[in-house]
């Protein structure tokens, strides 16, 4: 209910003796008030609001989120910092090492439609170099749609929206305010630098968008160091130049003010007095109808709307003309009514009384008639005002959630409600935790999230959904090397997983066997060992890793290959003889200390030699490891390079 007041009526008040000194007390207030205006908004018709910060700090781990508070860091010792000082109303962001790249306010002030103001004084110092100092997050293409960042060159200089804004500003406060509208109201993005337009970009994005500012970047200098004073925040006003609209009427959840059509059952036979002084916003007038104790009145709305209460305002005088019993009916067509509401034995004690009454009705109506049976016991009836409420519907705009990787980092969650009340959040299913708006993977699957408003008197509830698949992550395998052994030797084979997840072994080929992760050997040559990882609920199976591991013997075969090496130690030339060459081919291969094939070569069995000549003479002194393999046979000896 609006209550007016006129000039007249507030003199009168005040012409009284008592109320002199008052007036005069109110007259110094507003003069003091006046006089202490200083920098304000830029352009007109702004409305200052209060949204909910969150501090953003960066550690090891990566994103930490925090309720506001005056002080908070990460890190031990602190690698981040933020804190607020309310003497001088200065916030101060600090980057100290390269642990970090995050000291930042985000504002829980999600829009899409309507226009918005940042407001501060901005001071940065040497050497900070390449640091945002505040962004308008939420784009269609990257997570940022303007951001204006700070640098090193030209003594301290500031860009934004591709523009240069401000140079020689170390150390130096600047006023920054950025302007955007969306693309209901104008598609544009201001940045004014000391009150003075310094760039501008069509806005052309239709997304969720809501601000950032402090210290954020990678850290390329020792420290870097922003402050912010006097930050605020303003909604709903209009760009330096432009022309506001004429202000709605009413208010636009009371639908006797959308511009509908009042009727009544009877008119009165007082001009003054007529039923459409219900809807006037005015409780000095009213409606008077003499010779009636019942009527009705109706309204025709100019759209359907769900009305869930309505209030009476009792007229000037004499209580027995006030509504008493009532209903409240609703109408799709104005001659098939719902009754919605009934009241019997009503009060209103006092003149000028509003009362509201709450009714439980979610069908929208176009006609509302409020059926007056008896009054307070007088030929006439009267009352000042009727109103009607509706509860409007609301939607959420819920930003799409791209598929994800087991293992990715923490994310935030955006949506907004076209009622601009705040969204919370919560997960329906899947592997997934959330912090306030910051949602954790735990797992692979498919996660659905809700993004929900309460609703309020003016908004019933809502809530959407958006779900996103986490796909399993890749994992590699590290097989350690063997160096070549003794066939009477054990190897501890050594895997591991990138994933932690534990390593089975099998043999490819070779003379050996496996328990657990221990190696044995039955003869001699090349064991080939394959390294597995078959993946789990979370990861993919890892591409399998072979190892070979040649295996020689001390012993001296009495059949198969009998072979002659000298000299043996060498210092470099060294010959092979064939003691009992069979017709095959036989294949040489000398391997050094680790494994690694040094030389090699193959005698076919046309070849009548029997020997086969090697020079070890560039290779580095230790021990090598000769192998020959007649295709059925295989032998592997010391060979002592000095």
């Amino acid at each position: 209910m609006k209550k007016l007041f006129t000039h007249k009526t507030i003199f009168q008040n005040f012409a009284r003796p008592d109320s002199i000194r008052m007036y005069q007390v109110l007259c110094i207030l507003l003069m003091f008030i006046t006089g202490s205006v200083t920098h304000a908004q830029l352009g007109s018709g702004w409305a200052e609001y209060s949204p909910t910060k969150k501090i953003h700090l960066d550690n090891e781990a990566g994103l930490q989120t925090y309720n506001w508070t005056s002080y908070k860091s990460v890190c031990s010792p602190v690698c981040a910092d933020y804190s607020y000082d309310s003497n001088n109303d200065t916030e101060t962001f600090r980057l100290f090492d390269n642990r970090t790249n995050r000291s930042e306010i985000r504002l829980q002030n999600e829009y899409s439609t309507g226009s918005r103001q940042f407001e501060g004084y901005v001071t940065f110092y040497a050497p900070l170099n390449d640091e945002s100092l505040m962004q308008i997050f939420g784009s269609v293409s990257g997570a940022t749609q303007m951001m204006i960042r700070g640098y090193a060159a030209d003594g301290g200089s500031m860009t934004g929206a591709g523009k240069t804004l401000a140079t020689n500003v170390y150390g130096k406060e600047v006023k920054v305010n950025v302007i955007h509208l969306q693309d209901d109201v104008g598609n544009k993005i201001q940045i004014y630098i000391d009150d003075v337009k310094m760039a501008e970009i069509e806005d052309n994005e239709a997304v969720t968008n809501y601000h950032k500012y402090g210290n954020y970047g990678t850290l390329r200098t020792d420290e870097a160091i922003v402050k912010w004073r006097r930050a605020r925040f303003f909604r709903d006003g209009y760009a330096p130049g432009t022309v506001p609209p004429p202000p709605p009427a009413g208010n636009p959840f009371d639908i006797t003010d959308n511009g509908g059509f009042l009727s009544s059952q009877y008119n009165s036979n007082r001009p003054d007095e007529n039923y459409p002084k219900l809807i006037d916003n005015n409780i000095n007038t009213k409606y008077y109808q003499n010779g009636k104790k019942a009527l009705w009145v109706q309204y025709k709305s100019t759209t359907p709307a769900v009305v869930t209460r309505y209030a009476i305002t009792s007229a000037n005088d004499v209580e027995e003309r006030d509504p008493k019993d009532w209903t409240l009916l609703g109408s799709d067509n104005g001659s098939t009514w719902t009754t919605l509401d009934r009241r019997t034995g009503e009060d209103f004690p006092t003149r000028f009384l509003t009362r509201a009454f709450l009714i439980n009705n979610q069908q929208p109506f176009v006609f509302y008639r409020l059926n007056i049976t008896s009054n307070g016991n007088n030929n006439n009836t009267q009352f000042a005002e009727w109103e009607l409420y509706q509860t409007k519907q609301q939607s959420i705009s819920f930003s799409e959630i791209p598929d994800k990787t087991f293992g990715d980092e923490p994310f935030e969650l955006n949506a907004s409600s076209d009622s601009e009340l705040p969204v919370g959040f919560e997960i329906v299913s899947g592997p997934a935790i959330l912090n306030d708006e910051v949602l954790t993977i735990t797992g692979a699957g498919t996660v659905i999230v809700k993004a929900s408003q309460a609703g309020d008197e003016n908004y019933f509830p809502a809530s959407a959904e958006q779900s996103f698949v986490v796909n399993k992550a890749s994992q590699t395998i590290s097989f350690t090397s063997v160096s070549p052994k003794n066939k009477n030797e054990t190897v501890e084979l050594a895997a591991v997983s990138s994933a932690g997840l534990p390593i089975t072994f099998t043999i490819i080929s070779g003379s050996g066997s496996i328990t657990g992760n221990t190696l044995s050997f039955t003869g001699e040559g090349n064991i080939i060992v394959q390294a597995e990882q078959p993946g789990d609920g979370n990861y993919l199976p890892a591409e399998n890793v072979m190892q070979a591991v040649l295996v020689f013997a001390d012993d001296v075969k009495k059949d198969g290959i009998k072979i002659k090496v000298y000299p043996n130690p060498t210092q470099g030339q060294l010959k092979v003889k064939l003691e009992s060459k069979q017709d095959k081919d036989y294949t040489f291969i000398i391997y050094d200390d680790k494994g690694t094939p040094v030389v090699s070569s193959v005698l076919q069995k046309s070849n009548k030699k029997y020997e086969i000549d090697f020079d070890l003479a560039q290779s580095r002194n230790g021990f090598y490891y000769l192998y020959i393999s007649d295709g059925t046979d295989i032998i592997v000896r010391i060979i002592i390079k000095q």
